[in-house]
């Protein structure tokens, strides 16, 4: 599994809940830093910059490591759900597990202005997955909390609907953007869905 985390996380904060994931699921778990966070202090945060790092790792463990993309997932949280769909759209990977994903940040923006959306203007559209997912090439498994107050639980519904593969929608009714049961609202249905 490749996992790109979220925006107000690294690596070492995700490495608790990576560690308990690939215990259950029993498979590895290879963690991406995006520019800007933890260690990678060497240039910004930058959509194609993550782009090139999503296709560079990917390309590494398919073609240098030797792991079949069939045998590859591909797991984005939140912020993490932009490098994840892009490569779904354009690598055969086994599927793609989202977690709390956003259409686009813009959209992300106006969910979280409410009243005040106008400002999305001054937004920047980025990682707009609601393009990106109308092309996947595997199966994707979306989760999101029907609580989450930070990125609606619409946003995967609407991600669901333009989905042209197999896909599976959970909205566990307690789960919010950060606070969720490993096993219940992510483990148990991943499993299943896989």
């Amino acid at each position: 599994m490749i996992y790109f985390h979220g925006n107000a996380e690294d690596i070492g904060l995700a490495f608790d809940l990576l560690y308990m994931f690939g215990a259950e699921m029993q498979m590895h778990v290879l963690a991406v830093e995006y520019p800007g966070y933890g260690l990678y202090k060497t240039s910004k945060p930058d959509e194609e910059k993550m782009k090139e790092d999503a296709d560079a790792v990917y390309d590494y463990l398919t073609q240098v490591v030797g792991v079949k993309e069939s045998d590859v997932i591909l797991f984005g949280r939140s912020m993490g759900s932009g490098p994840t769909s892009y490569l779904a759209s354009r690598k055969e990977a086994h599927s793609l597990l989202l977690m709390s994903p956003y259409m686009s940040i813009r959209d992300a923006a106006k969910s979280l202005l409410g009243w005040a959306s106008f400002l999305t203007v001054i937004v920047y559209e980025r990682f707009r997955n609601i393009d990106l997912i109308s092309e996947a090439k595997c199966p994707v498994f979306f989760l999101h909390g029907q609580k989450d107050t930070l990125i609606p639980h619409q946003h995967s519904i609407e991600l669901n609907r333009v989905c042209p593969r197999e896909s599976y929608l959970h909205l566990p009714p307690e789960m919010d953007h950060n606070e969720f049961q490993l096993i219940e609202d992510l483990v148990a249905p991943f499993k299943q869905f896989i």
